[in-house]
């Protein structure tokens, strides 16, 4: 018979909480692995109403990202005491520019699931040297 300890119990830091990262290729089935993913993280820690709303979100966030980027899709989900926080969004590897619409067209058309369900949204936008656009993060914050 084994025997197995369990370390220490220990709390969460509101400020930092707890993170988990992933990274999905930018192919047609990622938002459902990202939605899947994201309700295996929550699961056991938030109410099903959230978990459900984060689900659509995250679904929303990386439907939006895939057209735009031939690079694979970085998730980071973020638990902060009773809040979520989850951010979609890639980084250029190798120097390959991204192509990404006018703000002007895209925010008036992109995200409107996310935007109506999280109670802060945004985007975020990554520059390299040369002031080249070298990626692009969208986020949201879902109040447990």
């Amino acid at each position: 018979m084994r025997r197995t300890t369990l370390s220490s119990p220990s709390t969460i830091d509101l400020v930092t909480g707890e993170t988990y990262r992933f990274t999905v290729p930018t192919a047609p089935p990622t938002a459902r692995v990202a939605r899947d993913l994201l309700g295996v993280v929550l699961a056991g820690t938030q109410p099903p109403g959230l978990v459900d709303d984060a689900r659509v979100c995250v679904s929303d966030a990386v439907t939006h990202m895939i057209p735009r980027t031939p690079d694979p899709i970085d998730i980071e989900v973020t638990l902060r005491g009773p809040d979520v926080w989850v951010s979609v969004g890639t980084t250029s590897s190798g120097g390959r520019v991204k192509v990404y619409e006018p703000r002007s067209v895209e925010g008036r058309r992109c995200l409107r699931i996310m935007r109506s369900l999280a109670a802060e949204s945004g985007e975020t936008w990554t520059w390299g040297e040369g002031r080249q656009l070298v990626g692009k993060q969208v986020w949201f914050r879902l109040r447990g």
